[in-house]
């Protein structure tokens, strides 16, 4: 739609509508939908938003993808009650019938964390809210429209840190795509439904990008019992916050899925009460080197360095899912990243024998020792990742006997921190050279 002319006759028409519509109870909306009045602006957006609103196979316009969109726009504005609040619809519907870019947001609660600082790279930071700031970025009002029955408490959420990642986006070009449900038609049954992405992710990729970068930091060199817990905190959830008002928002989590424990404090008139607070590690007493190490353009450093030729961002996905994961799922993750990081198909014969080097050990655990022993100019380094990878190689062949010890897990979390951001460094020095990964790490070690 363009031109005033065009945009009075929509508002002229679409007035009356909303006249009808406004006694409506918005718990009723969604059943009041399928009818009139309710049909009749479905109709009318049809008519005046074509291209977005888009076909069905038979060529007639896509009805149900405008009717589910403008659900979710009554949802995230309300109902609106008199002249002044209809004419102040109109301007948003037609807004966002118009808008093709927005940002989104993913909020993950830090759970377990003390009193962290400051810290923003790139367009992501960590910070806590007020009430007021996190029930705006959550649009708690539009999720109350949504669910009636929400029980998610915004200001007991609002006593955590939080990350905060934006996404910029571009909306799809109709809405079947644009409302959050997709195109019937576009569904392909013919594909493979058990199929295997590699590099698929549970969370949003730039939460993992966020998290990639956080935890490169060597936090381990600050946990007051590191062999205990390496971790400044937990994120046990993503809320993703859509910018676009015709699409469905997610229900958030409950505050209750994050961790509290009671504490007694003193209500207004000094007496003793029970309430529930943030459990807290309290492992970590100065945050501020972490905060200081993670700058913008290290943050900028770090996203360059994933598409470097001589950098396989494999091993930035096992660093996330050690972060994630715990026990001898962390343990196995920190291994897989080194092996990631440094090692070459050729080590295992692909694309033919590797070239024999000096000694009488010629397998892969031997590369991958002399390459993280030359990469990180350690000789301790490779000899105890040689030590760990014995360890892994025990348990997934059922020769492991007791438990892994702290010391490990803590040492293939270490190691694989060490060689990863020395990857990053020389990805970001070698930024201008055409030099292959095959290239670079033979040349450490054929």
């Amino acid at each position: 739609m363009s031109g005033t002319n065009t945009l009075g006759v929509f508002k002229a028409r679409l007035v009356p509508i909303l006249e009808i519509i406004s006694n409506l109870n918005q718990r009723q909306l969604h059943d009041a939908s399928k009818q009139p009045p309710f049909s009749d602006i479905v109709q009318l957006c049809a008519e005046f938003f074509p291209a977005l609103v888009g076909t069905i196979r038979s060529g007639t316009p896509d009805l149900e993808s405008a009717r589910f969109s403008l659900v979710n726009f009554f949802d995230a504005v309300g109902i609106p009650r008199g002249w002044e609040e209809a004419d102040r619809f109109i301007d948003a519907l037609v807004a966002s019938f118009s808008q093709r870019h927005g940002e989104v947001i993913h909020l993950c609660p830090l759970d377990l964390a003390d009193d962290l600082p400051n810290i923003q790279f790139g367009l992501c930071e960590i910070r806590t809210f007020n009430s007021k700031e996190l029930s705006d970025l959550m649009q708690y009002e539009r999720l109350k429209r949504r669910f009636p029955a929400l029980q998610t408490d915004i200001a007991q959420l609002s006593y955590f840190n939080w990350l905060l990642v934006r996404e910029p986006v571009t909306f799809a070009p109709t809405l079947s795509h644009r409302g959050g449900f997709g195109s019937l038609w576009d569904f392909d049954l013919n594909q493979d439904f058990g199929a295997i992405k590699p590099f698929s992710t549970t969370w949003p990729k730039v939460v993992d990008d966020a998290v990639y970068a956080l935890i490169l930091q060597n936090w381990e060199n600050y946990a007051q019992h590191r062999n205990y817990n390496w971790r400044a905190f937990q994120i046990p959830w993503v809320y993703t916050v859509t910018p676009d008002r015709l699409a469905a928002p997610a229900f958030p989590p409950s505050h209750e899925t994050l961790s509290w424990q009671t504490q007694i404090g003193q209500d207004g008139v000094g007496q003793d009460v029970e309430m529930e607070v943030p459990l807290r590690l309290n492992a970590f007493e100065d945050y501020n080197p972490i905060a200081n190490e993670l700058t913008e353009s290290r943050w900028q450093e770090i996203v360059s360095a994933t598409s470097a030729p001589i950098f396989n961002p494999t091993a930035a996905h096992f660093m996330v899912r050690a972060f994630r994961n715990t026990g001898i799922d962390e343990f196995l993750s920190h291994i897989s990243a080194v092996e990631a990081a440094v090692g070459l198909g050729s080590d295992f014969g692909i694309g033919g024998r590797p070239p024999r080097i000096p000694g009488k050990q010629q397998g892969a655990t031997a590369r991958l020792r002399r390459r993280i022993a030359g990469l990180l100019g350690d000789i301790a380094a490779g000899a105890r990742f040689e030590e760990l990878f014995s360890v892994r190689s025990a348990y997934l062949h059922g020769r492991l006997e007791g438990s892994i010890a702290s010391r490990d897990r803590v040492d293939a979390r270490i190691i694989a921190r060490r060689v990863v951001n020395v990857l990053v460094d020389a990805s970001i020095a070698s930024a201008n050279a055409t030099l292959s990964r095959e290239s670079f790490l033979s040349l450490i070690c054929p």
